[in-house]
């Protein structure tokens, strides 16, 4: 029989072998030898700030490391994020992130079911799955223009202040000339 000591020996070793960069360790003390357990368990797409990337959780701020499950929430207003689908990273299964979002948002709050498409992807491991799956809606919804409030503002003489990188590098199809 293997000792608790030896165990652990094992399951670091099998850590270690496991390939994704620093910037996706989790900050947080590991309690989990499970898979991924030492990964990240909150970090915003950067591709778009209507999407979060977090773990599921026992209470605020306990994370189940223990699972390779990770929430895909989405935001309409930046400050309220909804659940729309997941991230799995299961032990003999690809690194997948599936989550549905309807074309068209209904401002009154009710969307019929056939409004609703799927988005899956997957990836290297699972932070790439879910980016990938994303740039996948954001093809398809043709989400290329800068939003106010969340990727641009405007300053005090009216120009615009860009806060991120599709602000920065967007140009547009057809510029309208400025009459003077």
């Amino acid at each position: 029989m293997i000792t608790s000591k030896a165990n652990m020996l094992l399951i670091l070793k099998w850590r270690m072998t496991m390939t994704y960069s620093k910037e996706f360790k989790t900050k947080l003390a590991i309690t989990s030898t499970a898979r991924y357990g030492d990964y990240v368990n909150v970090k915003g797409s950067d591709k778009s700030a209507h999407f979060m990337f977090m773990r599921e959780e026992n209470s605020f701020l306990d994370y189940h490391t223990d699972r390779p499950i990770w929430n895909v929430k989405h935001t309409l207003d930046g400050g309220n994020y909804e659940v729309v689908g997941c991230v799995t990273a299961f032990d003999g299964d690809e690194v997948r992130c599936t989550f549905r979002l309807p074309d068209q948002f209904n401002p009154y709050g009710e969307q019929d079911e056939e409004d609703f498409q799927e988005y899956t992807s997957s990836g290297s491991h699972p932070f790439e799955a879910f980016e990938n799956a994303i740039e996948k809606y954001l093809i398809k919804k043709g989400d290329d223009k800068p939003v106010l409030g969340v990727d641009w503002e405007y300053d005090n003489d009216g120009g615009h202040i860009p806060l991120t990188d599709k602000a920065r590098n967007y140009q547009p199809t057809n510029p309208t000339k400025s009459k003077k």
